[in-house]
């Protein structure tokens, strides 16, 4: 009898878990929908960027989960490529990105020494720096990153066996 008891309230704590606010399957915080939310604003913003800045081939632009170390269960999602040979002055490719984000609803912070433009808009950051950190005016490459701003939580294994988005398609 006392183990039914024990199952019992054991199976009502269990119940009563969750993995905080917005992490119910949809909500902000569930890896499956900030998915389709992030890919769904790189489909948006790709090639604007690409055409803001004149640039050539954007590559290596690959979303995928991870979990960050000591952080077993907690995932974020991920892009990381570059945008070869943009043209322009530094000053006016992150003029150029900052107006692509603020025209897309994204908070922007503008770097002081002009190195870097972030965005940020529904979890998303959205980060466009130079590639090498110079005195030179000309901008030979820019790295992009698309990331989770917070952790993410996954029902049914979907961030583990998820595969990978191409964001380079987006451009093509």
């Amino acid at each position: 009898m006392t183990r039914v008891a024990l199952c019992l309230v054991v199976a009502l704590l269990v119940s009563g878990c969750s993995f905080g606010q917005g992490s119910e399957p949809g909500g902000e915080n569930d890896a499956e929908a900030f998915k389709k939310t992030m890919d769904a604003l790189a489909r948006e913003l790709l090639p604007e960027l690409r055409t803001a800045v004149h640039g050539g081939e954007v590559k290596g632009l690959e979303a995928d989960f991870y979990e960050p170390g000591g952080s077993f269960g907690v995932w974020k999602y991920n892009a990381q490529g570059v945008i070869e040979a943009p043209r322009g002055s530094a000053e006016e490719i992150f003029t150029a990105v900052a107006s692509v984000f603020e025209e897309h609803g994204l908070k922007v912070e503008r770097d002081p020494e002009g190195d870097d433009v972030t965005g940020r808009k529904d979890g998303v950051l959205v980060k466009v720096a130079r590639t090498l950190h110079s005195e030179v005016e000309s901008v030979s490459r820019l790295d992009v990153v698309f990331v989770s701003d917070d952790g993410l939580s996954s029902r049914d294994d979907f961030a583990e066996d998820s595969p990978p988005e191409d964001y380079t398609t987006y451009v093509k």
